[in-house]
């Protein structure tokens, strides 16, 4: 497991654009061999039921803010190989999100907010870096914080990036955006895949 803080400089890499909460991301297939069996998938979102969220209250400019950053897609899907088999192809899945922003555990006084993603079989990168938006009157959404870039070879995941900022001591207005990048085994189709997510806006006090 590897960390290091990519900056701003993940910009240049090109990244798709997919908007999704905890969107699924079919991204790659390949032929599998009759007696081998994928495992069990990852989970990579927050176990339902933990937290309610809602856009009630929030006003309705800031909603239209965050929906400015938004990508344009949800999913990322690949079609079978040509050489896939009657038996069927391979297909390996892999689940990108960005969770709500909250009153972090990790680090006193400070709201965080996280990316993840996870595969349900090994790949050859797993990458992600997380993002913190928070509304500043007059101004719309500003990027607040970037977590560091956490990445491992030859994993499923998951893998999680945090982005945090300080407690003003007000309700504010925060949402977290990830990118995520997979490369597949050699084989596969496509051979690489990216995505970016984002929470929903959450009004946070702390």
């Amino acid at each position: 497991m590897h960390s290091f803080n990519l900056g701003r400089t993940r910009r240049a890499l090109g990244y798709a654009s997919t908007a999704a909460f905890g969107a699924t991301l079919i991204m790659a297939v390949a032929p599998a061999p009759a007696q081998a069996a994928l495992p069990v998938p990852v989970a990579a979102v927050a176990p339902a039921g933990t937290v309610i969220v809602t856009t009630k209250g929030i006003p309705l400019e800031v909603q239209l803010a965050a929906k400015k950053g938004a990508g344009e897609r949800s999913t990322v899907t690949s079609r079978p190989a040509a050489m896939a088999t009657a038996a069927g192809p391979a297909v390996i899945n892999c689940t990108a999100s960005s969770d709500w922003p909250h009153i972090s555990r990790e680090m006193p006084s400070s709201v965080d907010g996280k990316s993840k993603i996870g595969c349900d079989a090994v790949v050859e990168y797993l990458g992600v870096q997380a993002e913190l938006y928070r509304y500043l009157d007059g101004y719309g959404f500003s990027l607040i914080g970037i977590g560091s870039l956490d990445y491992d070879y030859r994993s499923a995941g998951p893998k999680q990036s945090t982005a945090f900022d300080f407690c003003r001591g007000i309700p504010q207005y925060y949402y977290t955006k990830g990118y995520q990048t997979v490369v597949f085994p050699a084989g596969f189709q496509p051979p690489a895949g990216t995505a970016q997510t984002q929470s929903p806006v959450i009004e946070v006090t702390c």
